[in-house]
């Protein structure tokens, strides 16, 4: 899934002639040049990054206690 969020971010920055790098950086060193659509866009894509991000993790690590609790007898 992350993958496919890389690409949504490249064609993105295409599309609004900017360079193509992580979405924190572009907020932290274009701030000033982005329009407040453009702001809204990367912090809504970042949200939507760290929370599919955490998803993976817990699915990788086996951390599905988070979602079912453990049965006992």
């Amino acid at each position: 899934m992350l993958n496919h969020l890389s690409d949504l971010l490249e064609t993105w920055c295409k599309s609004q002639q900017l360079e193509f790098i992580s979405a924190d950086d572009l907020l932290y060193t274009k701030y000033n040049e982005l329009t407040q659509s453009q702001i809204d866009w990367l912090n809504n894509y970042i949200t939507i990054w760290d929370a599919t991000q955490e998803f993976e993790v817990d699915i990788n690590t086996n951390k599905l206690e988070t979602f079912i609790p453990t049965f006992h007898d």
